[in-house]
């Protein structure tokens, strides 16, 4: 059940052109809020606002904040152009143009026959796998690069934080978010019609493939979102793309299921997707190694798929450089070093390829 309270802006702490981070009052306390101007109207203080606090007093981790639903005196209505709609038949469905409609200045391209031309598609299950792809993909090329954010967690690209930070700084060129995900620089309909604007739109060179901030997980070994790696790695090879897999690897996750090799990725690669492709691992401490063949193989993902390695150690290094600040599970490279040496060294590998 949705648990909906009626609050008080109390200031604007931080505002962007596709959110705004809130202090509000709620039930006599203060509490973190976000509002989407697209889907409500900008907030400003003192307005009286109806807020979502379900994710805070269930005690969620990622969408830890309250949310505005509405603005007491602000009209709700669809902003923007285009006639695709997205969070579609939901109370704050969202109007979008996307990439492929006719009305679109790139529809003609987007009609066009499709065929990715080798381009490089890297597949990521968690939104904190960009970071360290993209910081080792832009150190050794200056290939345009582009995000593609599925709906399997968060749907506004503006939740991510860091992903305002890569754009910035360049370690993104495009994102383009697809399927009920809104936001990026293009809307796609379906993540496929995404890798096709990635080359044809936003001439970009490589992609990344990966949700938003939030993964779905419950415990069992097909309820998670994670899952949705395998279809997208075949769709990409079917469309003519070098297709990438990058590895959930983690040796400080204490849960068996995550420990070495995720089961998601094992599931993924080893029973749900169907075409063969490249997955690219990190040169690990030997025993590492041995355990990561060891599952790779007990789960079919070898010899089903090719293995790639390539070097990801430096990563902690280059993101401090940058001054690229990221984590997983609440942890940093320097805690988890194989979680995020496995994307880096999925960056360099697609970088090499995009040279190619």
């Amino acid at each position: 059940m949705i648990r909906v309270r009626q609050g008080r802006v109390l200031a604007v702490k931080e505002e962007h052109p596709d959110i705004q981070f809130l202090r509000v009052s709620c039930d006599d306390q203060e509490a973190d809020a976000i509002n989407y101007p697209a889907l409500t109207g900008p907030a400003r203080p003192d307005d009286i606002v109806t807020l979502n606090t379900t994710a805070v007093e269930l005690g969620l981790g990622t969408g830890g904040q309250h949310f505005v639903m509405a603005i007491q005196g602000q009209a709700r209505r669809l902003s923007g152009i285009g006639h695709i709609i997205k969070a579609r038949y939901m109370p704050s469905q969202v109007r979008v143009q996307a990439v492929e409609e006719p009305g679109s200045a790139a529809h003609s391209v987007m009609a066009s026959p499709c065929h990715l031309n080798d381009m490089p598609v890297a597949v990521a299950t968690l939104h904190s796998l960009i970071t360290p792809f993209a910081a080792t993909f832009k150190q050794l090329t200056d290939a345009r690069l582009a995000y593609i954010m599925t709906d399997g967690a968060a749907l506004p690209a503006a939740f991510s934080k860091i992903l305002r930070t890569l754009k910035t700084k360049g370690f993104i060129d495009a994102v383009i978010t697809c399927g009920h995900a809104f936001g990026g620089d293009w809307e796609a309909v379906t993540p496929y019609s995404a890798m096709q604007a990635a080359q044809e739109v936003a001439r970009c060179r490589a992609c990344i493939v990966a949700m938003g901030p939030g993964v779905v997980g419950t415990q069992t070994p097909l309820g998670t979102t994670a899952l949705e790696q395998a279809p997208l790695l075949d769709g990409a090879a079917a469309l003519g793309a070098r297709a990438v897999a990058i590895p959930r690897i983690s040796f400080a996750d204490t849960r068996t299921r995550h420990y070495g090799v995720s089961q998601h990725t094992l599931i993924a690669l080893g029973r749900l997707a169907q075409v063969p492709t490249t997955v690219v691992l990190p040169f690990l401490p030997q025993d590492q190694k041995e355990l990561v063949l060891t599952q790779l193989h007990a789960a079919g993902v070898v010899p089903k798929h090719r293995l790639a390695w390539e070097h990801g150690d430096d990563i902690a290094a280059l993101l401090e450089a940058a001054a690229l600040q990221v984590t997983s599970m609440g942890r940093t490279p320097h805690d988890d070093p194989a979680f995020f040496a496995a994307a880096a060294a999925a960056g360099r590998y697609v970088a090499q390829l995009s040279r190619n």
